[in-house]
């Protein structure tokens, strides 16, 4: 494998999961690709819409899903480069639903919660929390 993906300030990424306990490309996308580049920023950022398709194996348990795998890297990340956008999902998002979705996502999803919480502060954020 030879390609690499670059994702520029703007670019969105619309994510389908349909088996919460499946597998990376039948259960939930996943893209795999020689090298990341990240070209996003923090003002203009790259936009994550998971979207379930009719939803089998859903429970409100942490699970992890591999949005994008390199053989070679991820050049240019920072959290702070990307947004979630979870009006796709059919599932009511609470606060655990959100946290194990933004872990799936990866260790900058989670970094980009915990920044918002601290700034915003949990019971603001997520009443139910």
């Amino acid at each position: 494998m030879d390609n690499t993906l670059a994702l520029a300030s703007g670019s969105k990424i619309a994510w389908e999961i349909a088996d919460w306990t499946g597998n990376a490309g039948s259960g939930f996308d996943a893209i795999t690709t020689a090298s990341l580049n990240l070209t996003a920023t923090n003002t203009n950022r790259i936009t994550i819409k998971p979207a379930e398709l009719t939803l089998v194996n859903f429970t409100e348990s942490n699970a992890a899903f591999t949005l994008v795998q390199t053989t070679s890297g991820i050049t240019g990340f920072s959290a702070d480069k990307f947004s979630i956008d979870t009006s796709g999902l059919g599932q009511p998002v609470s606060a655990n639903g959100l946290a194990a979705l933004l872990y799936g996502i990866g260790f900058g999803g989670s970094v980009a919660l915990d920044g918002l919480t601290e700034r915003i502060g949990a019971r603001r954020l997520m009443p139910a929390a």
